[in-house]
């Protein structure tokens, strides 16, 4: 009975999930043409569009070169990365259904009550910081974020808490409501010292829950405030250590609230950090998110391409180390089949500041939407740059341009650069080849 009643609840999340609205809310140029939906397909290649969509059976198929098809399950999972389960999760909740309990192998059944019980941890560490949060304790934190210009709405949306000062509020709690300590060791949230006693991870920080694109909290970014007229004393920022569930490379902050305005207005903003991002949500940029630190991986870039953006747009502070995150981010972007933009901030402003300001909103906003072309700004970073200097940046162009996929708009961007520094193309090419070789390993003698 209990097979019977979970494969009823698939077909009525299969039921409840068109296939043609799902799929275009990730492949953005699905267009319907007739009675089918077609596209290019997402999962190769190709200039002519093979990937169709069917509504009436509840189908998709590429008649191209992977030949995969099936239902509204199987692209979730194969687009989203997800497994069966969490792809199943994760259109029922779209559809205001939890998953019911079903019956698994044993093996199997371990496997994902073992998973379970660690979000289960993390989710009631986020609720005891946040307990914290709304008490006495958690006043210094409460007019932190005031002075920050985020109101309470914000900061419920993001679930912000405080990790208490004496660095056992976590453990007692635990100790007290029998909660593995093992566990949560492994999650990063307690360590034991060399005298064996278990204390909290952190301690007298602003806690920033951070969630995978599920919504399920994964671990936390600790903000450590100043003591008055003093400076911070310790790393301003830390993130909960690499766990079996928290791999910095691979998450996006605030990836699971903003996935709605991304997919309606396909485009997608990338800030520098958490307030920026809370700010930005605050004043109405709803797809805006941060990558944990500023260098984007192939799993950002991934899932940055799963939520079918058209386009990204990188704005970052308004200095000299904006800028260069801005180029560290573009280098993990750039194999993306999408439009990639650079915003320019005024000098010395970033947006979590500018964005609570009463004119901010204004100012950012023209920034946006003045935003460049990702290599028109390369080169306009060029333009005061003389000698050395200029060979320098020059070479950090080339390395971004290393990362293109496609040789033939590598080929008409070198171009470009050779017009824009009134240089010979040839010269600028031989630069360039030279630049090649000595990226490439040497060969080994026979």
């Amino acid at each position: 009975m209990q097979d019977l009643e979970f494969r009823q609840f698939i077909e009525r999340v299969k039921l409840r999930s068109p296939i043609e609205v799902t799929i275009g809310e990730r492949v953005s140029s699905l267009r319907q043409r007739g009675a089918l939906y077609w596209a290019c397909c997402p999962f190769h290649q190709e200039r002519t569009p093979s990937f169709a969509v069917d509504p009436r059976r509840a189908t998709w198929r590429c008649y191209g070169a992977c030949g995969e098809g099936g239902d509204v399950l199987s692209f979730v999972e194969r687009f989203d990365g997800l497994s069966f389960l969490d792809a199943l999760r994760l259109l029922a909740r779209q559809c205001g259904e939890e998953l019911p309990e079903r019956s698994l192998s044993g093996q199997a059944k371990g496997a994902e009550a073992a998973l379970e019980l660690r979000f289960e941890l993390l989710r009631w560490a986020a609720d005891l910081y946040r307990k914290a949060w709304r008490g006495p304790e958690g006043t210094a934190g409460r007019a932190y974020l005031q002075r920050r210009g985020l109101g309470e709405a914000t900061i419920e949306a993001f679930g912000i808490g405080w990790a208490s000062e004496g660095g056992h509020a976590l453990v007692d709690a635990a100790q007290r409501e029998q909660k593995p300590l093992e566990l949560l060791a492994e999650a990063g949230l307690v360590r034991r010292n060399d005298a064996g006693r278990t204390y909290d991870f952190f301690r007298g920080r602003v806690l920033i829950p951070i969630r995978d694109r599920l919504g399920r909290v994964v671990g936390f970014g600790g903000r450590l405030l100043a003591s008055d007229g003093e400076a911070v004393q310790g790393p301003k920022y830390v993130n909960t250590p690499e766990t079996p569930l928290f791999h910095k490379g691979s998450l996006i902050f605030g990836l699971d609230l903003a996935a709605s305005a991304i997919r309606s207005t396909h485009q997608l903003l990338v800030v520098e950090g958490y307030t920026d991002v809370m700010a930005a949500h605050q004043a109405g940029w709803k797809n805006a998110v941060a990558v944990l630190g500023t260098s984007t991986t192939d799993e950002h870039a991934a899932l940055i391409r799963r939520t079918g953006a058209r386009s990204v747009v990188l704005v970052f502070d308004g200095d000299e180390a904006g800028r260069k995150a801005s180029h560290r981010a573009l280098a993990g972007l750039l194999k993306l089949p999408i439009e990639l933009r650079v915003a320019v901030l005024p000098e010395g402003r970033d947006p979590g500041d500018l964005l609570v300001e009463p004119a901010g909103s204004a100012t950012f906003r023209a920034s946006v939407e003045g935003a460049s072309e990702w290599f028109d700004w390369c080169l306009a970073g060029l333009a005061d740059k003389r000698g050395s200097e200029l060979a320098n940046a020059v070479e950090e162009r080339f390395q971004l341009l290393a990362q293109l996929a496609r040789p033939l708009e590598r080929s008409s961007r070198l171009a470009e650069l050779a017009r824009f520094l009134a240089l010979p193309e040839v010269d600028v090419r031989a630069q360039w080849d030279a630049f090649e070789r000595a990226r490439r390993p040497a060969a080994r003698p026979a």
